[in-house]
């Protein structure tokens, strides 16, 4: 489905990856979400909100760190790779493909201390292309 393509697509970004601290069998990005606020991490959910031959889904990021200037950058980076302009390509991984824009979103405190930031992204997707 739709929402391990993206995931899929975040974790191949190698830039990300840095930024998260990932290693090669922690990609530090979490479905529901994460009990380990060691480092910085990203948990996600995703829910249709339309059906048919092309789809559509919104897909709710939490970026969280201790790091506000660290979050900033992760935030950049997912930016960078999820809010498509009208002008880029549809981004393919497997047989999906999927553009996807920016939501909304907003800031709160987390869990001991943490902080979150929300990023909500309007996925319109196909498969089997």
């Amino acid at each position: 489905m739709i929402g391990n393509a993206v995931v899929q697509y975040l974790k191949a970004d190698s830039k990300l990856s840095t930024l998260l601290q990932a290693t090669q069998t922690d990609s530090r990005i979490y479905p529901l979400f994460t009990t380990d606020l060691s480092k910085p991490s990203i948990v996600y959910t995703d829910a249709p909100t339309s059906g048919g031959y092309v789809a559509n889904n919104r897909i709710e990021l939490r970026i969280i760190t201790y790091d506000y200037d660290l979050m900033l950058e992760i935030e950049k980076e997912v930016l960078s790779l999820l809010d498509i302009k009208e002008h880029e390509n549809t981004i393919k991984i497997n047989n999906t493909s999927f553009r996807s824009f920016l939501n909304g979103g907003g800031t709160m405190e987390g869990p001991n201390n943490s902080i979150e930031r929300l990023l909500f992204f309007n996925i319109i997707w196909k498969e089997g292309i």
